[in-house]
């Protein structure tokens, strides 16, 4: 792994995703693909089991003197593993997360520089203002839930 970062995010399951409101997420980055995989399937069962827990947890709430309680989720806080009931975003194909994180927009024209097989740059030439010409046309629709 390369990097974990604390983000503030829009949180979308949120019902009304569109509000605004953001909620703390860790960001995670890697080295490759294989790195990213190797994690996400150790994550998995993980948070299946700490959502399943979670649901045990609330159904039983009511049941537990307050004072256990507390003492019960103090002594978990120092577990972080078990803190994490999601995971977001695994599941976007590594292609399309790295033209999202290097900003590469489809109409615009790019500079590509390889050595050899590897891709060394691409710079966005700012300068053409001409469109290319698109093949493809998609839209996304964003409403609430």
């Amino acid at each position: 792994m390369k990097n974990i970062d604390v983000i503030d995010k829009e949180d979308l399951a949120l019902v009304n995703h569109l509000s605004g409101k953001t909620g703390k997420f860790l960001r995670l980055s890697f080295k490759n693909v294989q790195d990213l995989s190797d994690v996400k399937w150790e994550l998995l069962p993980i948070i299946e089991k700490n959502k399943l827990q979670r649901e045990t947890a609330d159904a039983y709430e009511g049941w537990y003197n307050p004072s256990e309680m507390a003492e019960h989720r103090k002594q978990s806080s120092a577990q972080y593993l078990s803190k994490i009931i999601d995971i977001r975003e695994f599941d976007v194909a590594y292609h399309i997360r790295a033209m999202i994180d290097n900003e590469i927009r489809c109409s615009f024209w790019y500079e590509v520089a390889l050595d050899g097989p590897v891709l060394r740059t691409i710079t966005h030439l700012t300068d053409k203002l001409d469109k290319a010409d698109l093949r493809v046309m998609a839209f996304d629709i964003e409403t609430t839930k």
